[in-house]
């Protein structure tokens, strides 16, 4: 496809800009508003899998133009360093323009390489922003959803879940996942964290998408809470396994933080057998927290992306302990937990401006969550890492599905 010129995770320069704006009033002055493809070529106009697209693609915020060139362009910028994707917009960024010269065959590539890219994942990000926030408003605002520690896993209300394994170890929705969802925005439910970030993560997908379309894109045992190796054997969806720093989006902006989960561990305990737990834990229910990020402030993305990565955050974190540990041995407990070497190594963008979604304690600071650790558990250090999920960018399988949905709304 050599003409085609790709523009991805930068801004557009301002010469490229220029010209392809005269691209589009080219195309404009023949045809009104963001017209697609089907309607420049019969041949075109016949084949879904280009309408499909080009439909698709619109609607996660794309600008797509038909012009005389015999170059195509896709400039896709990198719309997660934007706030909004309305900014990301107005940047120039999301346009793309295709050659008349270019076949169908062709036509198609360009739209499936614009569909898979950064930009359109960054967009999906955008898209998401709202409903992770709907979904953990409602799951917060239910005050009969209480916290079920001592890997008492999850009991959820009402008889739309069935259990796969004893002991509510996992439990998959009877028929309808969007009706199994909305237990826990108004019954009495319990669950430990990491049912509620499943939870939290299924439910962000059912304020984007809406119970008809949520139920038809997730079959029923799709819809799976539990430990995470009983969920990950059922739903294909997560993995539970720990170990990246988002270094597969350290580089695209905040934005395609929205919707990560994670988890923040102890590191004493966490390195034994199990069964010294309670040496370094006071309050063992608190050995860690499962988390979503829900709001990440562009110097935060800039720190970590300086950094290498949230699990750079982990020797801060340690050193900020020590400093705690020995400022205890001369200050009172609460002096101790804000003595001025902690405070000066926590107080940085990637910890003060990341914010955090955790099952009972609602939206909350990275900063926030460390400092409460520290004085529910204080003989331990915590460390933060982000899940392995299905595919290389988190949440890559609802991305996925969501475009599915918007090709298959044509």
């Amino acid at each position: 496809m050599e003409n085609i010129r790709v523009l991805f995770g930068q801004r557009p320069n301002f010469c490229l800009s220029i010209l392809l704006s005269f691209f589009v009033l080219i195309y404009v002055t023949g045809i009104s508003g963001n017209a697609c493809l089907a309607d420049e070529l019969s041949t075109i106009e016949q084949s879904p899998a280009v309408s499909c697209k080009i439909k698709a693609l619109q609607k996660l915020g794309w600008t797509i133009s038909f012009v005389d060139s015999p170059q195509s362009f896709i400039i896709g910028g990198n719309p997660c360093d934007d706030d909004t994707l309305a900014e990301a917009v107005q940047n120039g960024e999301l346009r793309m323009s295709v050659s008349k010269t270019q076949g169908i065959r062709e036509v198609v590539e360009l739209l499936e390489k614009a569909i898979d890219s950064n930009p359109s994942y960054c967009a999906y990000k955008h898209a998401i922003r709202e409903p992770v926030k709907t979904a953990i408003t409602k799951l917060h605002d239910n005050e009969n959803y209480g916290f079920a520690g001592n890997f008492n896993f999850c009991n959820p209300g009402g008889d739309e879940w069935r259990e796969v394994v004893s002991g509510n170890k996992c439990m998959v929705a009877k028929s309808s996942g969007a009706a199994a969802i909305r237990c826990f925005y108004d019954r009495p439910c319990r669950s430990e964290c990491a049912v509620g970030l499943q939870i939290a993560w299924h439910a962000f997908d059912l304020e984007l998408l809406g119970d008809e379309t949520f139920d038809k894109l997730y079959k029923p045992e799709e819809v799976a809470i539990g430990t995470w190796s009983n969920v990950a054997s059922r739903s294909g969806i997560f993995y539970g396994s720990q170990g990246t720093g988002g270094e597969s989006i350290i580089n695209l902006g905040a934005t395609a933080f929205i919707g990560a989960g994670g988890y923040i561990g102890n590191v004493r305990a966490a390195s034994g057998d199990g069964r010294d737990e309670r040496k370094y834990l006071d309050r063992p229910s608190d050995r860690g927290e499962n988390f979503m990020i829900t709001g990440m402030s562009q110097k935060a993305a800039a720190d970590l992306k300086d950094l290498g990565g949230l699990k750079a955050l982990n020797p801060i974190f340690k050193s900020a302990w020590e400093a705690y540990v020995k400022a205890k041995k001369s200050l009172p407990e609460d002096e101790a937990l804000r003595n001025p070497v902690s405070m000066k190594l926590l107080n940085i963008p990637a910890i003060t401006e990341t914010k955090v979604y955790v099952h009972p304690l609602g939206e909350l600071t990275l900063w926030d969550h460390i400092y409460r650790l520290f004085q529910v558990n204080p003989d331990t250090p915590y460390g933060i890492e982000l899940y392995n999920l299905k595919g290389d960018r988190p949440n890559e399988d609802s991305f996925d599905r969501y475009l599915s949905h918007l090709e298959e709304e044509c």
